[in-house]
């Protein structure tokens, strides 16, 4: 059994492949005016990364709150050793914020 490609088609098949970025294709459709799919793409980027960053100041927000009121440890674990003095609390903070 023999193959036979059609090697023009092959090679317009890899050029449609080549690298190019969202930001290279236009945003608003020249004739109608109406946003393409890579102004829909930046836009859900936006979105996406605000949503993270709202995301994690909260938590950040939160977990300093609920430690400075409640006196609580970023996770709950336990040790063998009195956690609520002093300096062990604090240096217990530090390492669970490190990781």
């Amino acid at each position: 059994m023999v193959y036979r490609f059609r090697m023009d088609k092959f090679e317009l098949l890899i050029r449609l492949t080549e690298f190019y970025t969202w930001e290279e294709l236009p945003i608003k459709d020249p004739a109608t005016g109406v946003r393409t799919f890579a102004g829909l793409i930046m836009g859900i980027q936006n979105i996406s990364k605000n949503i993270v960053t709202f995301t994690a100041v909260f938590h950040v927000v939160h977990t300093c709150i609920r430690i400075v009121t409640s006196h609580d440890m970023v996770f709950d674990a336990w040790y063998p050793f009195d956690t609520s003095t002093s300096p062990v609390y604090e240096l217990i903070l530090l390492s669970q914020v490190k990781y």
